[in-house]
């Protein structure tokens, strides 16, 4: 499923195949103001430290395969 957000901004490019999307520091800002005061910071914080070994591998797997295939 891909979900494109449209704004004043017009920074958003989603593709659905891969997952890939990229959005605009403009847009992240202005959806964590509007939900700043339902996030717990001290506890994000240390999920995303927790996971960051995972997300690494997965990034470094995902990169060598396509470089891989390119063979």
């Amino acid at each position: 499923m891909t979900a494109v957000v449209v704004s004043r901004y017009d920074c958003i490019e989603s593709k659905s195949y891969d997952g890939e999307s990229d959005l605009c520091s403009v847009q992240l800002v202005d959806v964590y103001r509007l939900v700043e005061d339902q996030i717990d910071i001290p506890s994000v914080a240390v999920e995303v430290v927790r996971d960051f070994p995972t997300v690494a591998r997965d990034l470094l797997l995902s990169w060598s395969e396509s470089v891989l295939s390119d063979r």
